[in-house]
């Protein structure tokens, strides 16, 4: 998948600004969801009520993900999907 640098960016931004809730993967239709609870949006889309919103990813094969502890340092985030 080529994905653009702009993308990849806006996507770091956002998983660093949200709290994994829960991942699930459909093998059937290729489709993996992401639940996350941000902390804050962009202001032209503000923050309601409900505070989760789903990642949809399609066409996806296989799911990896790695499970660490966060920590403040610059080792990344505590998910990495």
């Amino acid at each position: 998948m080529n994905w653009s640098r702009e993308l990849v960016d806006g996507l770091d931004l956002a998983f660093n600004e949200s709290t994994a809730c829960g991942l699930t993967f459909d093998s059937d239709s290729a489709e993996a969801r992401l639940l996350l609870e941000v902390l804050a949006l962009a202001e032209a889309a503000p923050l309601g009520p409900d505070p989760r919103r789903v990642a949809v990813f399609t066409g996806v094969s296989a799911v990896e993900v790695i499970l660490r502890q966060e920590v403040d340092d610059d080792s990344g985030p505590g998910l990495s999907v």
